[in-house]
C-alpha cells in the first residue's frame, strides 16, 4: 500500500487516520473537529482524555512516514501522541474500555418515527400518540402462553393519556436481536 501511495502522490491530499477503538457518540461535536482536516499545514495530533483518538496528515508525504516508522515497530499511537501539533476532540467514546463497549452495544436502541423510546440503566419506556398500537402491544405480551413468556421481556406499568400511551421494559445490556439476527442473515445469505 506504501508504495502506492507513494506513487499517487497528489497535492492537497489530506489524509486522517482514526484508530478503531474510538466511536462517535455525538457528531455534532466530532464533526467540528474532523473538518479542521481541510486546513492542517502539519500533522496534528487528534486527543481524548490525554489518547490518541487520529492523527491528521497535511500530505500522503507525511503520511508514508508515519506509516514507514509504524513498520519499524513503533507503536501508531505513540506517534500520533508525540506529533507537535493537537487539539482535543469531544463526542467520542474509547470502547477500549469494556463499560463503553457494552454501553455503546446496548445503550443505542432507536425506533420508528411514531415511536418515542426513553431509557435509564435498569428500563425503557416506549411510547406513542398511537395509543391503539400501544395497547396492542402491551396486551399482546400478556396474552402469551406461559411456556413462551419466559423468552419475552415482559411489559408493565402501562399508561394512556389523552394524546399518547406507554409502557415499561426491563432494560437487558446485550446486543439488539435486530443486530445479532440481521448479521447472522447476512453471513447466511454469503454462502
Amino acid at each position: 500500500m506504501l508504495k502506492e501511495l507513494e506513487i499517487y502522490n497528489i497535492d492537497n491530499i489530506k489524509i486522517m487516520h482514526c484508530f478503531s477503538n474510538y466511536f462517535i457518540s455525538d457528531a455534532t461535536k466530532t464533526a467540528l473537529s474532523f473538518k479542521k482536516l481541510q486546513f492542517v499545514d502539519t500533522p496534528y495530533a487528534v486527543m481524548f482524555q490525554n489518547k490518541a483518538v487520529a492523527g491528521m496528515f497535511p500530505s500522503i508525504v507525511d503520511y508514508v512516514k508515519f506509516c514507514k516508522s509504524v513498520i519499524t515497530g513503533q507503536k501508531p499511537w505513540d506517534l500520533i501522541k508525540n506529533l507537535k501539533e493537537s487539539f482535543e476532540v469531544d463526542g467520542v467514546v474509547d470502547i477500549g474500555i469494556i463499560e463503553n463497549f457494552i454501553q455503546c452495544i446496548t445503550g443505542n436502541f432507536d425506533s420508528r418515527y411514531f415511536n418515542s423510546l426513553k431509557g435509564n440503566e435498569y428500563t425503557i419506556t416506549k411510547s406513542s400518540s398511537n395509543k391503539q398500537k400501544i395497547k396492542a402491544e402491551y396486551t399482546f405480551y400478556h396474552l402469551l402462553p406461559d411456556d413462551i413468556k419466559f423468552w419475552f421481556v415482559m411489559p408493565f406499568n402501562y399508561l394512556e393519556s389523552d394524546v399518547s400511551a406507554s409502557y415499561t421494559m426491563e432494560r437487558l445490556h446485550m446486543t439488539d436481536l435486530a443486530i445479532k439476527w440481521g448479521t447472522w442473515i447476512n453471513e447466511c445469505s454469503r454462502i
